[in-house]
């Protein structure tokens, strides 16, 4: 095993194979397996031509979400825009919704059933919904772009995606715990993708035309700090 002095922490492995394999184990360390008699040239000839590649997986790595260690909402308290709500029954659907003067969620739920955390999921699904077609709306025509649609879900390794063949981006359901400001980079940054698909020189010129303070954002986002939930509620 030798270890190759670089921007990014090489692991080379020699092992009983044909061909070399590069992996990325996190945004610093790039592990390359390679044959045992593969001359040292043929590796960094190989790190050359995959450069560009690498600095894109790693961005990617370096964007990736952290999902909490504790739940971020229950059937009696739900994170939401950064502020902590109280959660509780109504009695007609059309009062169900996200109060933000009174920092309650009233959810609706249909007959004598107790309520539950997926009928609280459903009104943070609304809300997050409302706001992103909301800076969707504020956003498209300042940077001359427009995305076909937009959804949410669950995602596990990032905060968000862009099919730039269809031009339908997806936002991590997990953006609706998080201030709206947050939530609005990586909206722009989304958007950004129809313009140029790889983060590249060109992606961060344009993050830093559309939205000049875009990595002090994504440096909270990927280390926000969840507030304590008030004493007395």
């Amino acid at each position: 095993m030798t270890q190759v002095t670089t921007p990014v922490k090489i692991r080379i492995v020699r092992k009983p194979i044909k061909h070399i394999y590069l992996r990325l184990r996190s945004a610093d360390e790039l592990e390359v397996s390679a044959p045992k008699r593969c001359p040292q040239h043929y590796i960094d000839q190989l790190l050359a031509e995959r450069r560009e590649w690498i600095e894109q997986r790693r961005a990617q790595l370096r964007d990736t979400a952290r999902s909490p260690s504790v739940s971020l909402f229950n059937t009696e308290r739900a994170l939401i825009d950064g502020q902590w709500y109280r959660c509780q029954r109504c009695q007609a659907a059309s009062q169900a919704g996200v109060n933000v003067a009174s920092s309650v969620v009233s959810v609706y739920v249909r007959g004598a059933g107790s309520l539950g955390e997926q009928q609280v999921e459903r009104q943070l699904r609304r809300h997050l919904d409302q706001n992103i077609a909301r800076l969707l709306a504020h956003w498209e025509p300042i940077m001359g772009v427009r995305a076909s649609s937009f959804g949410i879900r669950k995602m596990h390794t990032r905060w968000g995606s862009c099919n730039t063949r269809t031009k339908k981006i997806w936002l991590s359901f997990q953006l609706v715990h998080f201030p709206t400001e947050l939530l609005e980079y990586v909206v722009v940054h989304e958007l950004t993708h129809l313009f140029e698909r790889y983060h590249n020189a060109r992606f961060y010129a344009l993050m830093d035309s559309f939205l000049p303070n875009w990595r002090s954002l994504k440096q909270r986002l990927n280390h926000y700090e969840i507030p304590d939930y008030p004493s007395g509620h």
